[in-house]
């Protein structure tokens, strides 16, 4: 994931389930980082901003689905 991109929530994780951001919308990656940890799961986390619904932050980069440049632009 890069700063700038346009994420949906995969529908099959858990922060879809807990979260109040509805299914279908989508967001804007603000910042993506690694974990420097000894662990090797879930390393990759976003920031996501899901205006006007809210925001999601250290949340792996693995729960969220690209969307295409064609569609995004579509979309705006």
């Amino acid at each position: 994931m890069k700063t700038g991109q346009k994420v949906r929530i995969r529908s099959n994780r858990k922060i879809a389930a807990a979260s109040t951001i509805p299914q279908d919308a989508e967001g804007v990656v603000l910042c993506a980082y690694r974990l420097l940890s000894d662990r090797q799961t879930h390393t990759e986390r976003v920031d996501v901003d899901f205006s006007p619904y809210g925001m999601l932050w250290g949340q792996p980069a693995a729960a969220f689905e690209s969307l295409s440049m064609d569609r995004a632009e579509v979309a705006a």
